[in-house]
């Protein structure tokens, strides 16, 4: 590098200017792919590897890498505002709105190339809930069924064949947030600040069907789990934690507002955070003693399309997809190399 062009290099460090990330943005003013609405309220990968995305006010759509297919409320979807896509074990799409719940007619492998899905809210007589639906409050289970909390309370489906099974589960309050982990325990988190599991892999239920596992001083709004069985969590304050023994240890407060989105990259390395209007923070995972920790946090300045962000997803590539207002920004694998 020549000398003067690393003296430039040093003052732009030194005055504080924000790395601009390598983002690729996908919004409704795009030329070559716009996007059917601005608010990106949530975005998932599916078994066959498509992306697909919520939004707020036009339904969802289903990208395949070079061209977008939209769903709304003609294609079987109740409302045209979705909180939540979610795939079960059967590979069923379960489309959570603002007027309630509806599942693919057929599971998405069954689909021939080119023919569109269909969405339904009734399955053989039975009725899926037409409660309002929450954002991180629809998982699925590895077992197959998929839990619902509401204002109401907490209710799960599954598939047997062809045949929907529903039932409402025995619980003491609707939950905040919801995660299920890998060896099927189901975690939820209350108003009161209380996380509960109301399945367990250890059969350790009191006779109310739960057990608590941990208190947090602010109440969580979003619950994951790292590669190493980490439990992870956000809460209403900003703050992101971890659970260290049952204690929750605060990580980063570096959001000022809600945390609505957690990813544990698959590697280990991060766990990467978004809130509604403080923008995403990159936490570091691995760290020797003693380290500092060293944060990222990641706003406009850095590239975004907007700090109130929605949904964070990490793709088989090993890309970060971020939701927002103001559209989707993928962050390209690699990303560290323009540190």
């Amino acid at each position: 590098m020549r000398p003067g062009l690393l003296l430039l290099v040093i003052a732009a460090a030194f005055a504080g200017g924000a790395q601009e990330l390598p983002f690729t943005h996908f919004a409704p003013s795009g030329q070559a792919l716009p996007l059917p609405s601005a608010s990106v309220q949530k975005i998932i990968q599916d078994d066959q590897g498509f992306i697909w995305m919520a939004f707020y006010s036009t339904g969802i759509a289903r990208y395949d890498g070079r061209s977008m297919e939209t769903y709304g409320t003609r294609d079987g979807l109740l409302d045209p505002t979705v909180r939540e896509i979610v795939e079960d074990g059967a590979h069923r799409l379960w489309v959570a709105t603002e007027a309630g719940l509806v599942v693919s007619e057929k599971p998405l492998v069954a689909y021939a190339p080119g023919e569109r899905l269909r969405f339904v809210g009734s399955v053989g007589g039975v009725s899926l809930t037409r409660a309002r639906m929450r954002r991180n409050c629809v998982v699925a289970s590895p077992d197959g069924w998929l839990w619902v909390s509401t204002q109401d309370g907490i209710l799960r489906y599954r598939f047997d064949g062809g045949r929907l099974r529903g039932e409402a589960v025995r619980a003491s309050a609707p939950a905040l947030a919801m995660l299920v982990r890998r060896d099927g325990t189901l975690l939820a988190s209350r108003f009161n600040g209380e996380i509960v599991a109301l399945a367990d892999a250890d059969k350790r239920l009191n006779a109310a069907g739960e057990r608590l596992v941990a208190r947090v001083e602010s109440p969580a709004t979003a619950l994951s789990e790292g590669p190493d069985g980490t439990i992870w969590g956000g809460s209403v304050n900003g703050a992101v934690w971890m659970l260290e023994n049952g204690i929750p240890r605060i990580v980063s407060h570096d959001l000022g507002e809600r945390v609505v989105a957690l990813r544990p990259t698959r590697d280990g390395r991060h766990v990467w955070a978004a809130s509604l209007g403080t923008g995403a923070v990159r936490i570091d995972r691995k760290l020797a003693p003693d380290a500092v920790r060293q944060n990222l946090v990641v706003t406009r300045a850095n590239g975004l399309l907007g700090e109130t962000l929605w949904s964070i997803l990490e793709d088989r590539e090993g890309n970060l997809w971020f939701g927002q207002n103001g559209g989707a920004s993928r962050l390209r694998k690699g990303y560290g190399a323009f540190f």
